[in-house]
């Protein structure tokens, strides 16, 4: 995520193609996480 963020940083252009891509980043890191959680409790 942090590379994402920082390509933004470098070329604010890029802002509406990569928000787009950083949301289902953060998606899939919440299922991730999600689910290591859900293997712990067992």
């Amino acid at each position: 995520m942090f590379f994402l963020e920082l390509l933004v940083e470098l070329n604010p252009e890029l802002k509406e193609k990569i928000t787009p891509i950083y949301k289902e980043g953060n998606e899939l890191l919440s299922i991730i996480v999600s689910s290591i959680n859900t293997l712990r409790a067992k």
